[in-house]
């Protein structure tokens, strides 16, 4: 039974790599841009040009979240919370990757993209202020306990879940518009949401 649920853990990883790794391809030549980013954007010297890819960013604060759960496990209480913060800038960073094209670089200007990408559709404003409190409670330990932060960095985890799920919604709706010109649409759909089925199996198994 043990080694069927590690075969299924392994097909499923690898069938997720394999289909994210397409999508990389194929999404830049299908003709999926990035929006505009909104003036508030703009105007700030704290928010560049995205050099990773949303993909990149998701798989990394998935990373962390695994680091911060095995951190909690050593008793490094404070280092998990921190590890858990890290994955929400990468997390909202993401989203903000796929929208617009741009990330944070400050505390300051991941809570606009918050703000903005709430207008949007996208509400982790509750998720991203339990972060917030995991990342002071680095610098002033003392005030959560063990458990508390394992539930904490649960709230971390809806967190990179609901951005995933948007922003492949968001990729999604952008489709009709170069359906007329791009025969391979209906392929970048199927293999956006085969992916993600085969991330849920794995994370899953």
């Amino acid at each position: 039974m043990a080694s069927a649920t590690a075969r299924r853990y392994v097909y499923g990883r690898l069938v997720s790599y394999t289909l994210q790794s397409l999508l990389h391809l194929l999404l830049p030549r299908l003709g999926y841009v990035a929006s505009p980013p909104p003036q508030e954007l703009l105007r700030r010297s704290d928010v560049v040009h995205a050099e990773d890819d949303w993909r990149m960013l998701i798989a990394r604060a998935r990373a962390r979240l695994a680091k911060a759960h095995r951190l909690l496990a050593e008793g490094v209480v404070d280092e998990a919370g921190e590890e858990a913060w890290r994955a929400a800038i990468d997390a909202v960073n993401a989203a903000a990757a796929a929208l617009w094209g741009v990330s944070a670089r400050s505390h300051q200007a991941l809570r606009l993209l918050v703000t903005l990408l709430r207008e949007r559709g996208l509400d982790v404003l509750t998720e991203f202020g339990v972060a917030e409190a995991l990342h002071s409670y680095y610098y002033n330990p003392g005030g959560y306990g063990g458990e508390e932060v394992r539930d904490m960095i649960g709230h971390v985890e809806r967190l990179v879940e609901k951005v995933e799920e948007w922003v492949a919604d968001v990729i999604e709706a952008r489709y009709p518009r170069f359906s007329a010109l791009n025969p391979l649409a209906p392929l970048q759909l199927l293999l956006q949401r085969a992916a993600a089925r085969a991330a849920r199996l794995w994370r899953i198994a």
